[in-house]
């Protein structure tokens, strides 16, 4: 973990997977103005016009940014995004973090909770007006919150795995990781929220005031999306009703 690889792959916005020179975005770098030159169409969407930072890693984080990108925002990572790659490990690496940083309205991340802060780079160390996604296995608070976080073990955290299955076998997991997706689902509503919150706030603003607030710190733990899809765990825990396994039925779904 640290060697943050965001090569070319397909999907990519564009077709270089070169190393991204310090001044990308510092010197007024956009996805439109390459667009323009590699005869893909313009993006399209709502959130044209944001700049998202994309640090993601495995299924969660990028799941997130991916879903930022297809609606139009102008993201650095890979799937329908701009490819480069940063090695986090060295002071160098950090540093370019810290310049694109400074040019994006998104950062997304989730590494276990206290990573970021180690390499100099979590929300204190950044703008104040980030919006800063944050994807962990349980939250950045908390008990378990330094825990590594993988979807097999949270969606059984999460009580998903205790409502899939059948009544004589073991509980079953879905072939996909839908944890993680639903973590980067719940990280990328959220930052449109926290998008939205801050452009509300800049409204408000008397002119010549700082543009620098409203930054936030979205906190998507796959253990509660999983948790927040599954109200049946609820209804369980208090006695409300009896979890019965199914099999591949919905028990009270027509």
């Amino acid at each position: 973990m640290g060697r943050l690889v965001l090569q070319a792959a397909a999907g990519c916005r564009s077709g270089w997977a070169q190393r991204a020179p310090a001044s990308m975005w510092a010197r007024g770098y956009s996805t439109e103005q390459n667009d323009a030159t590699s005869g893909l169409p313009p993006a399209q969407g709502p959130l044209v016009g944001v700049k998202v930072l994309d640090l993601g890693q495995v299924v969660a984080g990028n799941f997130c940014g991916a879903l930022l990108a297809y609606f139009g925002a102008d993201v650095i990572k890979g799937r329908n995004r701009k490819c480069v790659t940063i090695n986090l490990n060295v002071p160098e690496g950090r540093e370019l973090v810290k310049r694109l940083s400074a040019n994006v309205d998104v950062l997304v991340e989730n590494f276990r909770p206290g990573v970021m802060e180690g390499w100099g780079l979590g929300p204190a160390h950044l703008r104040p007006d980030l919006i800063y996604t944050r994807i962990s296995g349980y939250g950045q608070t908390g008990p378990r919150a330094p825990d590594p976080g993988y979807a097999s073990v949270c969606e059984a955290y999460g009580g998903f795995r205790h409502l899939n299955g059948y009544p004589d076998r073991p509980p079953v997991r879905p072939n996909i990781s839908l944890g993680d997706t639903l973590a980067g689902l719940h990280g990328a509503f959220g930052a449109v929220m926290a998008l939205l919150h801050r452009n509300k706030l800049r409204q408000q603003q008397q002119p010549g005031a700082s543009a620098a607030v409203g930054g936030q710190v979205v906190d998507a733990a796959i253990s509660e999306s999983v948790f927040n899809m599954e109200p049946q765990v609820l209804k369980t825990e208090l006695g409300l009703t009896d979890a019965e396994l199914e099999g591949l039925r919905a028990k009270g779904a027509i």
